[in-house]
């Protein structure tokens, strides 16, 4: 796998579940000064409270940089923390093990509000206080306070798991194709393909 990553041009990887709806303009965003030489990992940060292990969300999805990947590779034949196929337990949690063990670090992604950006439930549930009362490790291991309801997510949310068939297409709609009566679209081109693209003119965010 290493000689193939070393001809193919690709920066960034992310893994994400078949379930999880990734908004791929604002990881863009997040990714676009970082430097793919350098190893690293973001996503939703959680932390093991018995060993103190950090790792990220498997189901929220992570991103790694190229050197990471090419690192937790050459882990997985050389470090006894990557296992190999003999390890078994959760995938996000192995990552993390392998990748502390070949120097990978996991970087900050919450925006600059200190929201998350990357989210291991659907909108409804991270909007829904009591829902996740339910769901106690969700608290216990996350790296962060856990926050829910209207503060749980940045408004440059990347993504979020346990995403049904219907509501792929439910969110698609509303951040694609809605439109608010008064809001004119603006052309903009985007930075990263040159593609000229229409987008509703927000009203400012602010944050109490």
């Amino acid at each position: 796998m290493c000689p193939k990553l070393r001809e193919k041009p690709h920066d960034f990887f992310l893994k994400a579940d078949d379930d999880t709806y990734v908004i791929m303009e604002n990881l863009e965003k997040l990714l676009a000064n970082m430097n793919s030489s350098e190893p690293f990992l973001m996503g939703r940060h959680f932390r093991l409270p018995r060993n103190r292990l950090d790792y990220l969300s498997g189901g929220g999805g992570y991103v790694m940089s190229r050197e990471a990947l090419l690192r937790i590779v050459h882990g997985i034949k050389t470090k006894p923390a990557c296992g190999g196929s003999s390890r078994g337990g959760a995938e996000d949690v192995n990552v993390g093990l392998c990748a502390k063990s070949v120097g990978v670090n996991v970087l900050e992604s919450l925006d600059e509000f200190g929201l998350e950006r990357f989210h291991p439930f659907d909108p409804r549930r991270m909007f829904s206080p009591e829902t996740l009362k339910s769901i106690p490790w969700f608290y216990n291991f996350s790296y962060h306070k856990a926050v829910t309801g209207s503060k749980c997510c940045s408004i440059y949310s990347i993504s979020f798991h346990y995403v049904s068939p219907v509501d792929m297409y439910v969110i698609d709609y509303f951040l694609y194709e809605m439109r608010v009566h008064g809001q004119r679209p603006r052309e903009i081109e985007s930075e990263t393909n040159g593609v000229r693209v229409q987008v509703r003119q927000n009203k400012q965010h602010t944050r109490k």
